[in-house]
């Protein structure tokens, strides 16, 4: 499975086959929906690169944004049959690592850049340059009071916006995690123990969030907070692991589902 699939993706693709009333994975046709670069990749180094995420509205099937690793983000009104690439976040080959639609106010999305998946201290274009943020809900990006330079050597890795409340939201990056209370307008740093691979909320419970670490040394650990992010416990280790996943259901809302390499 690739580093940039991640599980939640997985449980989308196949909320669209029930759609379809088609339950066999092997009967589908894929075809390519883009976004495409010109000219295309004949290398690792051109074209748009890896596509680490894909965001679809909450409110319109139809809509979404895709964000590569070295390529900026695109978004699609017409459920990927034609895409429209975003302003300013191509200028710097801009890699995106998370891209996330506010539930309550699908008009606010925030992205965050850089490659959480390739930035390996080789390349300064793998690193964040901050957290951007979008009130038209993606046609333009802005800077959030989260920015760096390059050579910060910066990753941010997720993102979460609570599902009532849009103005709180939570990042996780390798300095650990930070709250925003205000729509990202000020910041307090809430966890630096480790550095953070993924996160998830409680489907039923905001105030409850699950959080892996990022440990190239080969043991990561499983954290959770019941405060809807001001305070974190460990639950979990996972020995042999350098990074994990995290997915969750409201099918099984305290099943909590972990897949690490």
């Amino acid at each position: 499975l690739p580093d940039a699939m991640r599980i939640k993706k997985l449980a989308e693709f196949y909320k669209v086959l029930d759609k379809t009333k088609n339950n066999s994975v092997q009967s589908v046709t894929w075809e390519k929906y883009g976004p495409f670069k010109t000219p295309e990749s004949t290398g690792r180094s051109q074209g748009i690169g890896r596509v680490n995420d894909l965001a679809i509205s909450p409110n319109n099937d139809n809509y979404m944004i895709a964000g590569a690793a070295s390529g900026g983000a695109w978004r699609s009104s017409n459920a990927g049959q034609s895409w429209i690439e975003i302003d300013m976040t191509d200028q710097l080959s801009l890699g995106i690592s998370d891209i996330e639609f506010s539930k309550s106010n699908p008009n606010i999305v925030y992205m965050a850049t850089g490659d959480a998946n390739g930035t390996l201290g080789s390349n300064a274009d793998y690193y964040s340059v901050g957290l951007l943020k979008s009130t038209d809900a993606g046609v333009s990006f802005n800077e959030t009071n989260i920015y760096y330079e390059l050579s910060e050597n910066k990753v941010i890795t997720k993102i979460l916006i609570h599902p009532s409340n849009s103005d709180i939201v939570i990042v996780s990056s390798r300095d650990g995690i930070m709250k925003s209370t205000d729509g990202a307008e000020t910041w307090t740093r809430v966890f630096t123990t480790t550095s953070i691979k993924d996160m998830e909320f409680h489907p039923t419970n905001p105030s409850i969030i699950y959080a892996s670490s990022m440990n190239f040394s080969g043991n990561n650990n499983i954290y959770k907070s019941t405060d809807n992010g001001d305070n974190w416990g460990l639950i979990h280790q996972i020995s042999s692991s350098r990074r994990t996943e995290i997915a969750v259901t409201p099918d099984a809302p305290d099943n909590v589902y972990l897949l690490s390499c």
